[in-house]
């Protein structure tokens, strides 16, 4: 059973800007869009999205269309990685546990979805991208 989203003007909301549920995801050199839109990549095993953590969570969750998710499995797709755009920071899972683990969520705009709030994800090591000072007695 999918939620019905209703608006409700608090800042929890999803990013009101993407395609149409109704246009079908599709995948095309790697990269999933909807109507030209580019959403998602596929490439060794895994999903890889961007988003905007001050945007594009509801209520602490990260939303996937239903659709996309399956164009990604279908690519070979078996885990998700999902880096914030504005920390860097990353969120790992497999694809099967965000689906057994997430909520289905329906959006009038942008149609079925799942989401699973980032703190059931794994946090991997993260690369600060700097140097590195190394213990003293290592």
């Amino acid at each position: 059973m999918f939620q019905q989203h209703h608006t409700t003007g608090k800042t929890e909301k999803q990013d009101q800007v993407g395609p149409s549920g109704s246009l079908p995801a599709y995948i095309k050199d790697g990269l999933i869009c909807v109507a030209g839109r580019h959403l998602a990549r596929v490439g060794a095993g895994t999903l890889w999205r961007t988003f905007n953590s001050k945007r594009e969570l509801l209520a602490g969750a990260l939303l996937f269309r239903v659709d996309v998710l399956d164009v990604a499995q279908q690519a070979g797709a078996r885990r998700i990685v999902a880096t914030d755009r504005e920390t860097g920071r990353k969120w790992e899972i497999s694809l099967k546990a965000f689906r057994e683990r997430g909520f289905p969520y329906y959006h009038r705009a942008f149609g079925a979805q799942i989401g699973l709030n980032l703190e059931y994800w794994e946090l991997p090591e993260q690369d600060s991208g700097g140097p590195t000072q190394l213990g003293l007695w290592r």
